[in-house]
């Protein structure tokens, strides 16, 4: 492809805020909703290109695959770089597009003998970030396949059942790996994005879940629970 073309392989614009991209076949981001996230089982996609947009969002992607991974309002914090110690991942598992994974044994649980633990067969992971000051919003993206099979398995009516969570110091931050240990935390979903709460957006084709980070070392992603009921409980004493 001639190195002059106004657009870029994707049919992006190759000039960007007065900025020309490397190359024809190189998207810098300037459209970054527009990309679609990862979608095969099995997959496990690590970024090496980061844009920053307008508003202060970067956006992680993956310009082999021209797939989007991770989004974080970092505000002009420096978080590393990624060809510096800095690895920001997006990964389906193997049984992605069958049924949500049961994580109920998972030994960050406080109570697991109470109850189940479902999550979605997708998950992002960040390794190598620099320390901040405060948090920051991040958003998690998942397709309606992956509510499908929350919903499939938990009965939860709708997304906003849904529990944004994330797992730090954990062995390789994977979430899904059961017996890590590390430390846990979640969100409810609510009417604005906080520390407490996180808001349901979608772009393009898919969804996502936005709220507010104490960190980013460390994995996340959505899942639901089924709470055993004891109130019928039989005394036999």
């Amino acid at each position: 492809l001639p190195g002059d073309l106004a657009e870029d392989y994707s049919g992006f614009q190759r000039v960007y805020k007065d900025v020309v991209d490397i190359g024809p076949l190189e998207y810098r981001g300037d459209a970054a909703e527009l990309l679609p996230i990862p979608d095969q089982a099995g997959q496990s996609l690590t970024a090496d290109r980061a844009y920053c947009d307008l508003d202060g969002w970067t956006h992680f992607y993956n310009c082999d695959e021209m797939r989007l991974l991770f989004s974080v309002r970092n505000l002009g914090n420096f978080l590393g770089n990624l060809n510096g110690g800095l690895t920001v991942e997006h990964s389906l598992t193997s049984t992605y597009g069958q049924e949500a994974l049961d994580l109920s044994s998972a030994d960050y649980l406080l109570l697991p003998d109470c109850g189940e633990w479902h999550v979605m067969n997708r998950y992002w992971s960040v390794a190598g970030a620099v320390q901040f000051a405060g948090p920051l919003r991040i958003r998690s993206y998942f397709r309606e396949q992956d509510f499908v099979e929350i919903q499939a398995t938990t009965g939860i009516a709708n997304k906003e059942e849904l529990l944004a969570y994330g797992v730090t110091q954990a062995a390789a931050n994977d979430p899904i790996v059961l017996g890590q240990g590390g430390e846990y935390r979640d969100w409810e979903n609510g009417p604005e994005a906080t520390s407490a709460e996180w808001i349901l957006g979608s772009q393009a084709d898919y969804f996502f879940a936005e709220y507010f980070v104490f960190f980013l070392n460390g994995s996340g992603s959505l899942g639901a629970r089924v709470e055993y009921d004891f109130s019928e409980t039989i005394d036999a004493s």
